[in-house]
């Protein structure tokens, strides 16, 4: 058996796999750079996960962006790959504005890889999405807070009503937002820009020992190095 006749079968199981219903994004990934008109195939299937109402299916899609976003070591980017950078930033960014719960969380996990990796990606619309959502987030996120009507169908239920695995996914997302709030402060300060007030606010936050110390960890880590200095 030949290439072609390789990446024939190969592209006949991934459409089956497809048409059963079975997951094929990590498949197609692979495939990606053996077959390039699949390449916007590829992208427009992440997007689709990043869009869906299902929680694994986002997951799917934010996993598949840090895996292209990152070829990994002595790997050759494709002319395709850098250019998706800046679209995947924006599907982020908008999760990051919409979404609610894990994917959430997650979302805003994946965008402070994204900008550790890369940082010129991180301007316009995906900057304002980010940057309102975080400010929005540092009172939805605190415990016994009424919260984003976004969030719950009932905006005005007290932490003392809310159950466990609530307050555990609230303060899950509250740590993610004070370390994409570090990598953000370092971004600006790098640039030599002004920093956002709404950055500010979380280094407030996470400066303050009324924090928890785990949503203050990268802060934490910066002042400790700071002092070893």
């Amino acid at each position: 058996m030949d290439n072609g006749e390789v990446r024939d079968a190969l592209r006949q199981v991934v459409e089956e796999m497809s048409e059963d219903g079975i997951p094929t994004l990590p498949l197609r990934l692979a495939c990606g750079r053996l077959f390039s008109d699949w390449w916007e195939r590829t992208l427009r299937e992440i997007e689709r996960h990043d869009a869906s109402t299902s929680e694994d299916d986002v997951v799917d899609g934010f996993v598949a962006i840090l895996v292209v976003s990152e070829p990994g070591p002595g790997a050759v980017w494709l002319e395709e790959e850098e250019d998706s950078v800046g679209r995947f930033m924006a599907v982020v960014a908008e999760a990051i504005r919409w979404r609610n719960a894990e994917a959430l969380f997650h979302a805003i996990q994946t965008m402070r890889q994204l900008v550790g990796r890369h940082r010129w990606a991180f301007v316009d619309e995906a900057e304002r999405a980010v940057l309102e959502r975080l400010d929005a987030l540092i009172r939805d996120t605190t415990v016994g807070v009424v919260h984003d009507e976004r969030w719950s169908r009932n905006a005005t239920r007290q932490d003392a009503s809310e159950n466990s695995r609530e307050v555990a996914i609230r303060l899950m997302i509250r740590r993610e937002c004070a370390a994409l709030a570090h990598r953000l402060f370092e971004l600006y300060r790098g640039w030599n820009t002004p920093i956002p007030e709404v950055i500010r606010k979380w280094e407030a936050i996470c400066r303050s020992e009324e924090e928890f110390a785990e949503i203050r960890r990268e802060w934490l880590s910066e002042a400790r190095t700071a002092v070893e200095e």
